[in-house]
């Protein structure tokens, strides 16, 4: 077997995969992340599931779709450090908000005692998210402009500029606009997103769900 008739096909198992797809991918390997739903609708109804069984299906379904994969370019790679760049940045913005909660409410129902000294304990965890959420940020900034092909896609559309998070997760949803083309038919779907979670803030859009591929 070859590179030149070879398919490595995957089902997204999101943090579990990246060092396969990044081994895959630094050894030139055709690679296809195959999206699980098509799995399923192409197998059917069926019983029994492992390990073994779920990899006889993917590679049956891999060899009778062959002609529909979508091979992960040189860019996924990038990609997915700016995926787990955002991931971070999602995990401490939810535990931030874990202990916004404790502090509004939460010690608010603590032994009278205690109250002042959860508070301050909370207080002192968000101080110490809000100083990583700024090197995260930092980061995720740093790694966009590191490759000027993205940075072009966005300088573009100016009018249609919705926030560094939203457009960081949109580069990883599309790996960097290779997946939708062309990029400024995104700008309708942009204002959408703002309109239903009201963004302000350039990094107070916190509510997109983790990036997956699209």
């Amino acid at each position: 077997m070859t590179k030149a008739n070879a398919l490595f096909c995957l089902e997204p198992t999101g943090h579990y995969g990246y060092l396969l797809v990044e081994e895959l991918m630094r050894a030139g390997l055709p690679t296809w992340l195959a999206h699980p739903l098509d799995i399923k609708h192409s197998i059917g109804s069926t019983r029994g599931k492992n390990d073994r069984i779920d990899a006889q299906r993917i590679a049956d379904y891999a060899r009778r779709h062959h002609d529909k994969a979508r091979l992960l370019g040189p860019g996924s790679l990038r990609m997915n450090k700016l995926k787990q760049l955002l991931t971070c940045r999602r995990q401490l913005v939810t535990d931030k908000r874990r202990h916004q909660v404790r502090i509004k409410d939460l010690n608010r129902h603590v032994d009278r005692s205690l109250r002042a000294l959860f508070d301050r304990l909370s207080q002192e965890r968000i101080e110490q998210i809000d100083t990583q959420l700024e090197k995260i940020e930092a980061a995720i900034v740093d790694h966009i402009h590191a490759d000027p092909r993205p940075r072009a896609v966005c300088a573009a559309p100016q009018r249609g500029w919705r926030g560094p998070v939203l457009a960081a997760h949109l580069l990883a949803c599309t790996e960097g606009f290779t997946l939708c083309r062309p990029p400024l038919s995104l700008s309708g779907w942009c204002g959408s997103l703002r309109a239903l979670f009201g963004l302000q803030h350039p990094w107070s859009h916190t509510r997109i769900s983790a990036p997956t591929a699209c």
